[in-house]
């Protein structure tokens, strides 16, 4: 009956992605979840290894909608971990620092320039929504400081 229900709200688009996220539903995963996974995934078990990701900082389990994927490696955390490692190497650490937590990946000490800023700029957008805005701000106010003392002709003012 909830297989019938998802595939008449357009919700899934084959009878088999209906009744995968039915059983989904009924082993009491939310049903964005449950239709998620159903899209992505052609059978109920590897949906379950879908919607149960382990973080491998808390090593708790989430779906994953709520993992974050490291940019220049393989390594995954949830997303209230990144947050917590983001924020303190942004407050605390030198912004060269910003790297995978596990494997310190990429080497931005042997990176070339366009390597760096392409880093950064897509490490820009991940981390938006993810942190809190005045932490956000300050990530890019130090991206714009390291750029400018790239810059031999740039002085700081001495007021």
């Amino acid at each position: 009956r909830t297989a019938r229900r998802l595939l008449a709200e357009g919700k899934v688009i084959t009878y088999e992605q209906a009744e995968i996220a039915a059983s989904l539903i009924t082993l009491k995963f939310k049903d964005d979840e449950a239709i998620l996974a159903a899209n992505e995934c052609t059978s109920v078990e590897t949906a379950i290894a879908f919607l149960q990701q382990e973080c491998e900082l808390c090593t708790g389990r989430f779906s994953v909608n709520q993992m974050i994927s490291m940019l220049k490696c393989i390594h995954r955390c949830c997303n209230e971990c990144a947050k917590n490692y983001f924020t303190i190497q942004i407050s605390d650490r030198n912004i060269m620092d910003a790297v995978c937590p596990f494997c310190k990946e990429p080497d931005l000490k042997d990176a070339s320039e366009d390597d760096i800023l392409e880093y950064f700029s897509i490490l820009d957008i991940q981390l938006k929504s993810l942190l809190d805005p005045p932490i956000h701000e300050l990530f890019q106010r130090k991206l714009r400081d390291r750029t400018l003392m790239q810059d031999p002709n740039f002085k700081w003012c001495a007021q």
